[in-house]
């Protein structure tokens, strides 16, 4: 790999999976990775070229740089960690950076014809547009408009986001609101029209 970047002076090297070039026999021994991982550093600084290293996830939901599998000297010997999600909707990606500002998790889309891959929304904003959409076919199936709870109950996914989807479809007009929200007299969703009686012509 040297002897070819000193040949042709890439501006980008990719290394995937990161762990079949650097051989380690224990990928949780912080030093072992340490001395393994040297190598592709010192060939970065000496020709200018930005390395770009594959590895995995470990299992399970961990923050930051300790989701990353395997000792937290791989997390630490790289200046961006590129996080690629996969989720039950969506593939995300996200960073973690020495330098600048962390990329905050956005949506990918993926051109099914072109198979190119495009930065969508940020994951926060997909995660409503898509509770709102729920919420809004739930609604469609009720004959008379319905409580908050009811819409907790007859919609899956956590709570927080369903109150910041149903509070943006009453903003946006495509929910309504009635009622005062108190005992005997509580909120009530419905589709946008629902409420309104038909008017003959």
């Amino acid at each position: 790999l040297r002897c070819a970047a000193e040949e042709r002076r890439p501006a980008l090297i990719v290394v995937d999976p990161l762990l079949k070039m650097v051989r380690v026999k224990d990928g949780n021994d912080y030093a072992e990775v340490t001395r393994a991982m040297e190598p592709l550093l010192a060939l970065a600084r000496e020709t200018d070229a930005h390395i770009l290293a594959v590895h995995h996830l470990g299992k399970g939901e961990r923050p930051g740089g300790d989701a990353i599998l395997g000792s937290t000297a791989i997390f630490a010997a790289v200046d961006t960690a590129l996080i690629l999600k996969r989720g039950d909707r969506y593939r995300t990606l996200s960073s973690i950076q020495r330098y600048g500002e962390d990329l905050e998790e956005i949506v990918l889309t993926l051109d099914s014809q072109t198979r190119r891959v495009t930065a969508g929304p940020k994951r926060a904003e997909a995660d409503e547009a898509a509770m709102a959409e729920a919420i809004l076919e739930f609604l469609r199936g009720q004959s008379a408009p319905v409580e908050e709870a009811e819409i907790q109950e007859g919609v899956e996914g956590r709570k927080a986001i369903q109150l910041r989807a149903l509070r943006r479809l009453v903003e946006q007009g495509r929910v309504v609101r009635t009622g005062q929200g108190r005992r005997g007299n509580p909120f009530l969703y419905g589709i946008s029209g629902f409420l309104v009686p038909d008017t003959p012509w």
